[in-house]
């Protein structure tokens, strides 16, 4: 069943092994294609590790989802990712629009915070974030008040006999 399902080339790796029982199949497998089992492989998904950053219009959860992906392929390995150092490294990575939030929970007070409490956290900022940006884009008082502030701000600059300080 292994060999049928699996292309030429696994074929010829499978008829080279001197024991064809499926177990010994799939360790034989294992060790050859699995990056985490070996020390170059490991090293690789560290380094790809160390470089993902969050990208400019990526949403959070895509970001975060790529690091956790990365931290499951090296789990049970000597250079597993501690749930502190992916924290870390998500704080430190997230774009400029997240800074504020960082800040805030960077120095607060880290007991009883997970991966999954700092996530959440960082999901309920960016769709806070959007439902606010939706919202004042869509109110037309909004953007009317933005644009007419904008002319008088232009108008009044010009203005020799315009006074800055209140009614008067």
């Amino acid at each position: 069943m292994v060999y049928s399902s699996v292309e030429p080339t696994i074929c010829a790796i499978i008829n080279k092994l001197p024991d064809r029982n499926p177990a010994q199949i799939w360790i034989a497998l294992g060790e050859k294609f699995n990056t985490a089992t070996s020390r170059s492989g490991r090293m690789a998904i560290r380094k790809r590790f160390q470089f993902t950053a969050m990208k400019e219009g990526t949403s959070v959860q895509a970001y975060i989802a790529r690091l956790t992906t990365i931290q499951q392929e090296l789990l049970g390995t000597p250079d597993e990712i501690a749930d502190e150092s992916l924290i870390s490294h998500l704080l430190q990575n997230l774009s400029k629009n997240y800074k504020t939030l960082v800040d805030i929970i960077t120095y607060r007070p880290t007991e009883g915070e997970t991966v999954d409490s700092i996530t959440t956290e960082l999901i309920e900022y960016e769709t806070s974030n959007a439902l606010f940006i939706a919202q004042v884009g869509s109110n037309t008082n909004t953007t009317g008040t933005i644009v007419d502030g904008h002319a008088l701000v232009a108008e009044t600059q010009g203005n020799p006999n315009h006074s800055s300080r209140g009614c008067g």
